[in-house]
């Protein structure tokens, strides 16, 4: 198992996953709310959800600042960025999606397989000293 050498490394991974995950429920939540704002023709419901729409971009625009300088410890590619690189073919997916699987693995386990080289990684700082 594999670890980071460094704190902020470890920091920039919590960070990547949670922002993530308020970016998908932002931008879901937009969605609903301006659809629901446009069958009701309510313009106050439209506004509200254009402005979680507005969030969820700069918090996408984040993300991807924050993800691609959170890299696999092995492999060195972005885990949480969207890559085109081939995947490992062991490699698990959540809902279709190989970066949602990785950062809740994060969030909950503070542990992730890459989805590229396939290693496990422990979100816990490398000791030196033996």
């Amino acid at each position: 198992m594999h670890r980071p050498r460094s704190l902020n490394l470890i920091y920039r991974f919590y960070l990547a996953a949670v922002l993530w995950w308020m970016k998908f429920i932002l931008l879901s939540a937009a969605f609903v709310l301006m659809l629901g704002g446009f069958c009701v023709d309510d313009t106050y419901l439209v506004y509200i959800g254009a402005g979680a729409a507005f969030s969820g971009i700069f918090l996408a625009i984040l993300q991807l600042l924050v993800a691609n300088r959170a890299r696999c410890p092995l492999c060195l590619t972005p885990v949480l960025a969207s890559k085109t690189c081939s995947k490992h073919r062991k490699a698990k997916t959540l809902f279709g999606s190989y970066r949602a699987r990785v950062s809740l693995f994060i969030i909950f386990k503070k542990q992730f397989h890459c989805p590229y080289c396939n290693e496990p990684t422990q979100l816990r700082l490398k000791n030196f000293a033996r």
